[in-house]
């Protein structure tokens, strides 16, 4: 959602948003709502358990039973770093930022270098990866005249057309087409 965003603001004004000017808005704001998230989620969710039974123990118990760092968790981390330094230099290279991220994947599935295997990665739900391009692809295709030819549509219709005038009646329009699909 944040490249789509990106891009948008690019189409928009004609100036690409490269990441690091992304972080530069994004990052404080997460900063600030971080602990504003936690408050709200205290508040309307207490916790069923006030004290964790063993506590401190418990944890160094549990890291000493992960031992030392394995090679797959370092070449994972090593992906991680080249991933963000990919990202972070968007401005010199001109690489999109889904680039760094595929670059990513493939590494992480290569064998021998990643820290995925295949039968793994198989695994993996596609759902929700195929829900989140689904919903992301509409919405890039909105913004590209699928929204205006929608919406001449459904003024062409007459009096549905004219309810749908007002703010309210399009909005729960809206609402419901959002819910069906």
């Amino acid at each position: 959602a944040n490249v789509i965003t990106a891009e948008l603001i690019h189409k928009l004004t004609g100036d690409p948003v490269t990441y690091v000017e992304w972080m530069v808005y994004a990052f404080p704001l997460s900063i600030i709502l971080l602990p504003v998230l936690w408050w709200v989620l205290v508040k309307c969710f207490p916790p069923e358990v006030k004290e964790f039974p063993g506590g401190k123990e418990v944890f160094k118990r549990k890291l000493a039973e992960l031992g030392p760092v394995s090679g797959a968790e370092k070449r994972c981390l090593g992906i991680l770093v080249l991933t963000f330094a990919i990202w972070m230099t968007e401005g010199w290279h001109g690489l999109h930022s889904s680039v760094g991220a595929m670059i990513a994947v493939i590494l992480m599935c290569l064998p021998g270098v990643g820290c995925s295997r295949w039968e793994r990665t198989m695994q993996i739900s596609w759902d929700s990866v195929i829900l989140i391009a689904a919903t992301l692809s509409l919405g890039s295709a909105a913004n590209q005249g699928a929204a205006q030819f929608i919406a001449g549509a459904f003024f062409g219709l007459g009096l549905v057309g004219e309810v749908l005038a007002y703010p309210v009646f399009a909005i729960l329009m809206i609402a419901l087409v959002t819910q069906i699909y």
